[in-house]
């Protein structure tokens, strides 16, 4: 599977990525991520994985960097866009 890098903590090493399903959000650790140790992930990372879930748990493993920061501002992108939506609900008077 695909996805981008939405965080990411270089000194403990781990990651959470917006998967290419658009479903959960899918979460990656240090022993899951394979790229050298002169590299780290940053925000907007392409990565690509194997998909493994455990319950309503996804995670990452054998995590490799395809491209770095293809989408450095993706997370901001994504807050910004979650002010501007609307819920859809409404008042039903009885």
């Amino acid at each position: 599977m695909f996805g981008i890098v939405l965080w990411s903590d270089p000194k403990r090493q781990k990651a959470i990525v917006w998967c290419e399903d658009c479903a959960k959000l899918a979460y990656a650790s240090a022993s899951d991520i394979m790229i050298d140790d002169s590299e780290t992930l940053s925000i907007g990372d392409l990565v690509q994985f194997t998909l493994v879930t455990f319950g309503d748990f996804r995670g990452c493993t054998n995590l490799t960097l395809l491209d770095s920061k293809i989408a450095p501002n993706i997370s901001e992108h994504l807050l910004r866009a979650a002010s501007n939506t609307q819920p859809n609900l409404r008042v039903v008077n009885g």
